[in-house]
């Protein structure tokens, strides 16, 4: 019987512990909120916003050994490493 009344009290003593870290995180919280600096600048009511297309449209970068490319029916994976269509029917390597 005292195994099962320690027990309880480890388990009150664990939900005590973590309420009260509840209650330290909400008040700290608060006061950093209540006390967190305001912004200085703030945005504009109108603002002119700019599209550069010189260089394309992208879905993804390219960057890497393995990048996806747009086809017509789908994306493709393309890379620097990756075998042609010739020679995976020829069965030789890259």
């Amino acid at each position: 019987m005292s195994v099962v009344r320690f027990l309880f009290r480890l388990l009150l003593g664990l939900f005590a512990i973590v309420g009260g870290v509840v209650v330290i995180l909400a008040v700290g919280s608060a006061v950093a909120w209540r006390y967190f600096p305001t912004v200085e600048h703030r945005v504009p009511n109108e603002v002119v916003l700019t599209l550069d297309l010189a260089d394309g449209i992208t879905e993804r970068g390219a960057a890497g050994p393995l990048a996806w490319t747009s086809s017509l029916d789908g994306p493709r994976l393309t890379g620097s490493n990756l075998p042609t269509p010739d020679e995976v029917s020829a069965g030789g390597e890259p």
